[in-house]
This record gives C-alpha cells, structure tokens and sequence, in this order.
C-alpha cells in the first residue's frame, strides 16, 4: 500500500469515527434510532423519521438523559410505561413478583423508597375515655369547662365524631315559647384543669381551624349535640386532648341558675367520642 492510500484509509476511518461520535445513538431492529438506545422488538417503525405512537408502544428506548422509556420515546422520568390502555379500556403495564404479591395488596415504600406489597393499611379507630365523674357545668357560664373525658390519639392526621347528650336540672328555667334556646358549644382542649374557666384560646392547636362544636338547646329538655373534628398531632408521640363544654349564649329569656348533669360522661349511653385516623 502507498502512502496515498495509506492517508486515504486512515482519513476515511477519521471520518467515520467522527460520525460515531457525533451521532452515537444505538438501534436494534431499526435504523433510525430516537435515542441513546433505542429498541424496537417488532421492527415496524416508519423507514425514516420516528415512530408513531401506536409503533412505540413496543418499543424501549434510553434517553441521553438517563431515562427509560417503555412503550414511548420520550420518556419524561427515570422509568416511563405506556401500554396505550384508555380510561374506559386500560392495560396493565406494571407487574412486580417479590413473594409479597397477592390479592388486594398495595405498594407501599419504606422511608428509602424502597416499595413493596403489603395489606393495604386498615385506618385504627379508638374510642375516647368517659369520664365517671364528670362534672356538671352551669346553665349560665359563657366559659368553657373541661368535662374530665378525653381522647388519646397517636400521631397523624383524625376524624372525631362526638355525640352529647344535655339534661338539664330543675333550675333550669323550663322554656315558654319554642324561640326560648340558648346556645351551647363544644371542643377540645389539652388543658387537664378540672374546675378552671376556659376560653376559646385554650382549644388546642391541633383542631383544625380551632373548630367549635355548637348547637341551640331547648331548656328543660333533652338535647343532644352532635358534631365531628378533624385534629392533627404532628408529633411524635400520643397527645391527650380533653373534651370542653360550655360558652352558653342565651338567646330568649333569663338562662337560670341550672346544671347539666355529668356532661359527656358515662351517665348516658348516648355520650360516644370516636377518632378515626385517615392519614
């Protein structure tokens, strides 16, 4: 070979490996590649240009952005399936057998993201302590007062529904016409002081919006309020929260000197406090 071949052979590999370097996109069973690494197991992509949707929807490619694709060629996370499914018609595209697999399972990560199937977590429920003792609370106060009965919720986000049956005693001032109410209202507190005025400032900060239960009351009568919470302990421990009651308002005549007897204690069968934790 003369050196003007030898230059000419050397050149044309120059070229070559320049185009590799320039263009270094791998294809298999297609020639013309739409990524790093582009696969295309059914071979029936267009000749030129790429592929459309529903010719990717076998094929697996590797961005340069490290990125895989399977079913598309534009992945936009590290793992992208498309299977083509539709809402009314969809296609499973994901199956992972660890031995955990099984009916009803969920995925679910540890705190490195590593995930899992495990039985889909069943939301805990606790039903609050009734205090056998708790007090009456005049007919009159525009206080709160702490009844004694509460509720242990561990951390997370709870839906407590409350259930409080009112019977008022003989110096309740019985009513004389259907407008004679008064209101009453409700929370909680995580003050444990028995005996001691409270106000709306002491319901405790993990009520949500610092709600209030309340209801308007007939006098000399049974009443029952009813209402629910959502509370949220972002600690981590178990926090106590204690059921109050009182902020009378009247709203017709003299609300009197009277007592509602053992409030949400366990007197009445009717007095129930329930949390329900959903997240």
């Amino acid at each position: 070979m003369n050196i003007v071949s030898l230059k000419n052979t050397v050149t044309g590999c120059l070229v070559c490996l320049s185009g590799l370097c320039s263009f270094a996109q791998i294809g298999i069973n297609t020639e013309v590649p739409q990524a790093l690494l582009h696969i295309d197991p059914l071979g029936n992509n267009n000749a030129s240009g790429a592929p459309t949707d529903s010719q990717a929807l076998d094929d697996v490619v590797i961005t340069s952005a490290g990125n895989m694709g399977i079913g598309t060629i534009s992945p936009k996370r590290k793992l992208h399936i498309v299977t083509g499914g539709t809402e009314t018609s969809p296609q499973v595209g994901l199956r992972l057998e660890d031995g955990d697999q099984g009916l009803n399972k969920v995925l679910i990560s540890d705190v490195n993201g590593i995930g899992t199937w495990k039985n889909a977590p069943t939301p805990s429920a606790l039903v609050a302590y009734r205090n056998p003792s708790a007090p009456g609370i005049a007919t009159n106060v525009g206080a709160f007062y702490n009844t004694g009965s509460y509720i242990d919720l561990p951390p997370g986000k709870w839906y407590v529904t409350v259930n409080t049956l009112l019977v008022g005693t003989s110096g309740l001032p019985a009513a004389t016409t259907i407008q004679d109410k008064q209101f009453c209202h409700a929370s909680f507190t995580e003050s444990s002081s028995m005996g001691t005025a409270l106000a709306a400032a002491n319901i405790s900060a993990d009520v949500k919006d610092a709600k209030q239960i309340a209801k308007l009351i007939t006098k000399r009568t049974y009443n029952v309020l009813v209402g629910s919470f959502i509370i949220i302990n972002t600690t981590t421990a178990t926090k106590r929260y204690y059921y109050m009651f009182g902020a009378l308002v009247q709203i017709s005549t003299s609300q009197g000197n009277g007592t509602f007897t053992n409030v949400a204690g366990t007197a009445n069968a009717e007095n129930t406090m329930v949390g329900i934790q959903f997240q």
